[in-house]
């Protein structure tokens, strides 16, 4: 998790899925409200069709937020199938979570899984297995907070990255992102590795 900042949003396609892409005003590229031949697609991804499927999702899954050190110091495992209702488990708690929260890893509900939902401009998006396989510009020092620790600690964030990851549909997908969103998710996957900042 990190703390909510100012931030707009472009959107990107994986696989025939949208997915949202945050930009601060430095990143270049900057993009405000949807593009409306688009808006379609991000309703399909937000609302994650296979929850309508699972009768447990008729109630939100709001899950505590894990604050013991040594439970969130193990790497996670990689998610498969059988993980995909963590990521509503995950929105949920993200959504409880809103104005001061804006991206979660699984173990920080609990799963020791390497799934993170990162919020795109309020609509959140899920990752499966992501790693980053590029980052690229000069390093910068950031501050971040988490729900799973209380105040914020400093550390070093890269302003551009290029992120393998699987969807919901399991497709392996690859996408750039820069700025705050790339700052999210930077700090979720610390959280996938054990560490925490």
């Amino acid at each position: 998790m990190i703390l909510l900042s100012l931030w707009s949003f472009s959107i990107m396609y994986c696989g025939g899925r949208a997915a949202m892409q945050a930009f601060d005003g430095a990143g270049g590229r900057e993009k405000r409200g949807f593009d409306r031949k688009s808006t379609p697609a991000i309703a399909m991804e937000a609302h994650f069709c296979y929850a309508a499927k699972d009768k447990r999702r008729e109630q939100n899954m709001v899950r505590p937020i894990v604050k013991d050190v040594l439970l969130l110091g193990r790497r996670a495992e990689a998610a498969v199938e059988a993980d995909l209702p963590v990521v509503q488990d995950l929105m949920d708690t993200l959504r409880a979570h809103t104005g001061h929260c804006v991206g979660l890893a699984a173990n920080m509900i609990g799963v020791n899984k390497r799934i993170i939902v990162v919020d795109g401009g309020g609509v959140p998006f899920p990752m499966l297995n992501p790693v980053i396989r590029k980052r690229r510009g000069e390093p910068y020092e950031a501050e971040e907070g988490c729900l799973s620790h209380s105040g914020t600690r400093r550390t070093l964030r890269y302003p551009f990255i290029e992120v393998e990851f699987q969807n919901l549909s399991l497709q392996t997908c690859r996408q750039r992102y820069s700025g705050f969103l790339a700052q999210i998710i930077q700090h979720e996957l610390d959280h996938c590795e054990g560490v925490l900042i």
